[in-house]
């Protein structure tokens, strides 16, 4: 039925690294992780915006109603 070998020669190996950065790198990342944050919660309140202004799901395309 299942080669048992095979199953496990393919699995596939997670590795972890642990970063060591300097302090000014620390900084750096700090302030990527900053502006990532900020981008995500504008784009999910702009996405809830356009909800509360359509009232209709995300993933609806608006064509089908002009087609009726």
């Amino acid at each position: 039925m299942y080669n048992t070998y095979w199953v496990v020669k393919s699995m596939r190996t997670a590795y972890q690294y642990k970063l060591r950065p300097t302090k000014i790198q620390a900084i750096e990342i700090d302030r990527w992780l900053s502006m990532l944050c900020a981008q995500y919660n504008y784009l999910l309140a702009d996405r809830f915006n356009w909800y509360e202004q359509c009232r209709s799901p995300v993933n609806a395309c608006p064509l089908g109603k002009l087609l009726t």
